[in-house]
């Protein structure tokens, strides 16, 4: 399921999102595939 699926899907059933929860998402994204790059570059 995409990350906008599910905050969608939690926004419907009440759940309440962090305000930031997108760009942290993302900044943890980000780390992940420099960490990936790193490790096969």
């Amino acid at each position: 399921m995409s990350v906008e699926l599910s905050a969608e899907q939690a926004r419907r059933t009440g759940l309440a999102l962090h305000p930031g929860w997108r760009a942290e998402y993302d900044a943890l994204v980000a780390q992940r595939r420099a960490r990936s790059r790193a490790a096969h570059g």
